[in-house]
């Protein structure tokens, strides 16, 4: 059986949850702490995007999910959801052309931010 949390209040803390499988799920309020991480990804991604082969649409959505995080990253008050949803764009892309040792090796950046 699960375990329950409640909160009764609380601010800029964090909630990690899991389960038997080992599935781990993590939510911060805010994206400072992953600011590094996020920015070099974006980074690389955007050094990279040409050699992706990507048509014109997939390319297109995904420079607008990079204007998006790169947006909230600067942002006064960043939201976690907006960009967390936006990195979960540009991971579905990626694993659209695994067979691309160049889109596996952004995968692996992408997995070690918290989601």
């Amino acid at each position: 059986m699960g375990d329950n949390i409640s909160v009764g209040n609380m601010s800029g803390s964090n909630i990690v949850t899991g389960n038997v499988q080992g599935n781990v799920n993590s939510f911060s309020g805010d994206v400072s702490g992953m600011s590094t991480d996020v920015t070099q990804f974006i980074k690389a991604f955007k050094e990279n995007i040409d050699q992706l082969n990507l048509s014109a649409s997939v390319k297109s959505e995904a420079l607008v999910e990079i204007q998006t995080i790169e947006l909230q990253m600067t942002s006064p008050k960043p939201k976690h959801s907006i960009v967390n949803e936006s990195l979960k764009s540009l991971r579905s892309i990626l694993e659209g052309i695994v067979s691309s040792s160049l889109a596996t090796g952004l995968l692996q950046m992408l997995s070690k931010l918290v989601f």
